[in-house]
């Protein structure tokens, strides 16, 4: 009788068990649909007021809550993007006009859940993309969310804070971006030190050259297996070109993300073997020939650095606000910037890259040249 007791018990602890799943999956899905809605009634009301700012000595305060935030690369990177579109909005004086703050709540409720459990190794990388927006003057770093709202109360006079709340959901909606590009004609691009740019640039003298850079981004990690990159079609993609001398391959990932037997072809480099910097990934993406990737964070860098490139793949339910629509393209990416709504193959990959490097060609652009000249005035 009393393995029976414990039977029903253990039994009436599974099915609160998977109770308590099921709930947390249906709280998960609509927190997803919830981060992607267009429209968040603080977040517009405040964008509206300040869009009429009549003092262009403040200052924007963006901050990153990691425990508010999905801490996507693609997501901080359209949040940096969007940092700068909304200082020509508010009409403040050129310059470094946007302080940023990052917030890392040990203590925080939403600790313990999987989505916002990101390693130390990934946050500090995920710290370092600020270097790509060129009017970020100064980064803070905050451990608690009452420190952050003290500075703020503080200095509140000097700033127009951005998002209006810590969990606003709407902090980086490209559809914005898209908007604000049909208004005015341009939007303000993300970039690089030249310091950076110089040591990537002395990389290729010594590895690339005289083959065109062309660097490819390789997808192979657990989050959302399902955007990751087919290693037998990228493979059999590079080594169509293996014995054609006018391109070399850099392709960038994580260590842990690398398959062996891409080093037995000889047109390819991985660049984790000569940095683990994430600065110097966004280098060779900004001064490459051309860039490629799957549904990518990194390819965000791309889209708002006028980079030559082709990205592919499942976009996920982000392609309600940080993905172009199936068929479509922002108004903000040239001619020479495609993203496809198809999983690659093969047959598609050699398409893609012959169309676009003919396009470059007969339009005489070459990207890698063009930042050379920049970089060096």
């Amino acid at each position: 009788m009393k393995k029976r007791d414990n039977y029903s018990m253990n039994s009436e602890k599974d099915k609160l068990s998977r109770t308590f799943d099921y709930i947390t999956y249906i709280l998960n899905y609509i927190y997803k649909d919830i981060s992607s809605t267009s429209k968040d009634i603080l977040t517009e009301v405040h964008y509206r007021f300040f869009r009429y700012n009549h003092n262009p000595n403040k200052k924007i305060l963006g901050y990153w809550d990691f425990n508010q935030r999905l801490s996507r690369f693609g997501d901080f990177m359209t949040f940096l993007e969007y940092l700068s579109m909304l200082s020509y909005e508010f009409k403040l004086n050129p310059g470094r006009n946007i302080d940023l703050c990052f917030i890392d709540d040990d203590t925080h409720y939403n600790k313990s859940q999987p989505r916002f459990n990101k390693t130390y190794l990934f946050k500090k990388n995920l710290k370092k993309l600020w270097i790509t927006n060129p009017n970020i003057d100064s980064v803070f770093s905050f451990k608690s969310n009452a420190e952050f709202e003290k500075f703020y109360s503080q200095n509140k006079d000097r700033y127009i804070r951005w998002p209006p709340t810590v969990s606003g959901t709407v902090v980086a909606d490209c559809r914005v971006i898209d908007n604000f590009h049909k208004n005015n004609g341009f939007i303000p691009h993300l970039d690089l030190p030249k310091e950076i740019l110089a040591e990537v640039y002395s990389f290729y003298e010594s590895n690339i050259y005289p083959a065109l850079p062309i660097v490819l981004n390789v997808r192979k990690n657990s989050w959302d297996a399902s955007r990751n990159s087919d290693s037998s079609h990228i493979y059999n993609f590079i080594k169509h070109y293996e014995q054609n001398k006018r391109y070399k391959f850099i392709i960038i990932c994580n260590k842990e993300e690398i398959s062996e037997e891409f080093r037995l072809l000889k047109n390819v480099i991985f660049s984790k073997d000569y940095s683990s910097d994430v600065e110097f990934d966004l280098g060779l993406i900004k001064i490459s020939y051309l860039s490629i990737f799957p549904s990518s964070g990194m390819a965000c860098f791309a889209w708002f650095s006028k980079t030559p490139f082709i990205q592919y793949g499942n976009h996920g339910y982000q392609e309600k606000f940080t993905a172009t629509p199936k068929g479509k393209s922002f108004s903000f990416l040239s001619v020479s910037q495609k993203i496809y709504h198809e999983p690659e193959t093969t047959e598609k990959l050699i398409s893609w890259f012959e169309s676009m490097v003919g396009y470059l060609e007969s339009n005489k652009i070459n990207n890698n040249e063009l930042n050379k000249i920049q970089a060096s005035k």
